[in-house]
């Protein structure tokens, strides 16, 4: 049968944009306040905070897999790469 899901919060980011008040690969998002109190009423915070950390950990382990690419690829050439 499995599980039904239902999304608490959507991160998305800019791709295109002809305005000046938003720039290309900003990420935007947030909970709608209500419904995030409903959520922790109904079932606690832990599991909530666990699975954002474990988005935190996923951008920073993204991050250093970067910075050792760029450490390889800038050992192989002279120019030199900014780190993120």
């Amino acid at each position: 049968m499995g599980a039904e899901s239902k999304n608490l919060v959507t991160i998305s980011y800019v791709t295109d944009t002809d305005v000046s008040y938003y720039h290309i690969g900003e990420a935007e998002g947030s909970f709608q306040k209500e419904e995030l109190k409903e959520y922790i009423k109904r079932f606690g915070h832990e599991n909530l905070l666990t699975q954002l950390a474990f988005l935190q950990f996923q951008v920073w382990d993204v991050i250093r897999e970067l910075n050792y690419e760029i450490d390889n690829d800038s050992a192989k050439c002279c120019d030199s790469v900014n780190k993120i």
